[in-house]
């Protein structure tokens, strides 16, 4: 989280003018997509981590988080674009302002208060976006991976030697032709989840 970026209970409060009410609205819906996105590029770090360490067994927890948090933001969006054109309706901007548009019109003290809100959200979708990309090239591999180590089962000296997770070393064979099976279906689950994240709405509007 970048402390530095006002929180809603430091927001100033709401006067009479219709203004001041969809200018602090907009902030805290911003605020609430801001912490979803910081919480999703939490569990992504840790979905990452999982993959490196080879503990596939977590891995389908991992993306039910993922999902959820997904799910959030797009609600949180919804949200959003509603408190955007309730605003619209007090300043008279288009319906396709951006938050750059409203901060250049925006009163004091909202112009400071969404201009930071801005720069973080810009920061945070670049961190996750980044992060995004190697996310689906260690699921893609680690899929891949399982796939390989399933297929050579049969030619295998020995199962302990085809087990990628070393929770898997002391399997028969037949377990881990199973579990390797199911490893791999858990990657690609989680490959299918991060391929399908897309918060393009929340990126073109602090563009």
């Amino acid at each position: 989280m970048h402390e530095d970026v006002p929180s809603p209970s430091s927001f100033p409060t709401a006067s009479a003018r219709p203004a001041d009410a969809a200018f602090s609205a907009l902030a805290t819906a911003l605020w609430t997509e801001r912490e979803t996105l910081d919480q999703l590029q939490f569990r992504l770090v840790t979905q990452r981590l999982l993959v490196r360490a080879g503990v596939g067994r977590w891995l389908g927890i991992s993306d039910d988080e993922i999902r959820v948090a997904v799910a959030r933001l797009h609600t949180e969006e919804l949200v959003r674009a509603a408190e955007v054109e309730a605003l619209r309706a007090v300043l008279g901007v288009s319906s396709g302002a951006t938050l750059d548009e409203i901060v250049q019109v925006a009163p004091p003290p909202w112009g400071l208060v969404l201009a930071e809100t801005r720069d973080a959200l810009r920061e945070l979708i670049s961190e996750v976006d980044s992060g995004l990309s190697e996310t689906r090239r260690l699921l893609t591999g680690g899929a891949a991976a399982a796939r390989r180590s399933l297929d050579q089962l049969p030619r295998s000296a020995g199962a302990a030697d085809m087990a990628r997770d070393a929770e898997l070393a002391d399997l028969t064979t037949s377990q881990l032709a199973v579990q390797l099976a199911s490893t791999s279906a858990c990657y690609d689950a989680a490959a299918e989840t991060a391929d399908a994240i897309d918060f393009r709405s929340l990126r073109d509007f602090v563009a």
